[in-house]
Order: C-alpha cells, then sequence, then structure tokens
C-alpha cells in the first residue's frame, strides 16, 4: 500500500506543479509570498488571508457523480475517511512515525463493514474516537484500547486496555 500511496502523492504533486506552470518547490514558495504579499492589504481589512490550501476545493466523484450531491452520508464519510487514512500513511512515510488521530463521531454514518474495516486499518495508529456509543459488534475490535464515557461533565474509565 505504501508505494501506492507515494506514487499518488508524486503524481499529485507534479500535476500540481503542471497545472501552475512551475518548475520546482522554490517556484510555489516564491509565486506563493507574492500572492500572499498582493492580498495583503485587503486580507488584513477582512480579517483572513483570502489565499492559501485552505481555499482550495477537492471534488470527489463516483461514476462521474460529485460525491458531495449524490452520494449518502455514509459514501461522504467513507470518501473522507480514505483521504484521511491515505493521508496518515504519506506522513509515516515523510516522517517515520504515524500521527495521532483524532476523528470525531465517524461511526455515526458507517455500516458495521466500513466500521471494522476502519478500525483494523488503524491497529498501529494512535487514534482518539468520540463516539455516542459503541455497537456490539465492534466491542472485539477495540480490545487493544481504553474506552472512557463521559457522563455529566465526569470521565468514567470504562474498559482498561488488553494488550
Amino acid at each position: 500500500m505504501y508505494p501506492l500511496l507515494i506514487s499518488i502523492s508524486s503524481f499529485f504533486s507534479n500535476l500540481f506543479l503542471k497545472l501552475m506552470d512551475i518548475s520546482s518547490r522554490d517556484e510555489i514558495s516564491i509565486s506563493f509570498k507574492k500572492r500572499l504579499e498582493k492580498k495583503l492589504d485587503i486580507d488584513i481589512k477582512r480579517g483572513y488571508t483570502s489565499v492559501g490550501p485552505h481555499k482550495d476545493d477537492l471534488g470527489i466523484y463516483i461514476d462521474d457523480k460529485d460525491i458531495r450531491v449524490f452520494g449518502s452520508q455514509g459514501q461522504q464519510r467513507t470518501a473522507a475517511l480514505s483521504l484521511k487514512l491515505s493521508e496518515i500513511e504519506i506522513i509515516k512515510g515523510e516522517v517515520g512515525e504515524y500521527p495521532i488521530l483524532l476523528l470525531d463521531d465517524v461511526m455515526s454514518e458507517l455500516d458495521i463493514n466500513s466500521q471494522n474495516f476502519l478500525i483494523k486499518s488503524l491497529r498501529n495508529v494512535q487514534t482518539f474516537v468520540t463516539i455516542t456509543e459503541i455497537p456490539e459488534p465492534m466491542l472485539p475490535l477495540v480490545r487493544e484500547g481504553n474506552i472512557f464515557k463521559i457522563s455529566k461533565g465526569n470521565i468514567i474509565k470504562e474498559k482498561e486496555a488488553l494488550f
């Protein structure tokens, strides 16, 4: 899986360079700095930065249909999680270790098979997951983690890790 992620990352990096008509990473830095400087006055007036990666938009399509428009919430969540799983693998490749992963209420729109796949995919990743309840079929899969319950502002340890 790792070589595939590297080739995907390399593909998108090269595609970005071609689309921006830029030949090197140094040119990206220079181009970005120029764009920031050009927008500085208006950005100060508005109170936010109008250029940068936070303004990028990524479209995901299934059978040529925009998932944001035609996908179910489960499909949208699965697509977002797939990107997140790819991202943590890329980070692992770059820095040599997995990042800490925070997932908020990811299980609610996933079927049990997708929940199982997600948990198995995160076996080597320190992950903090918030969910409203743990489905019974999922309990055996979380045997390696601690489970905490928050009730009326109190944190209660419900299960100790079994490793």
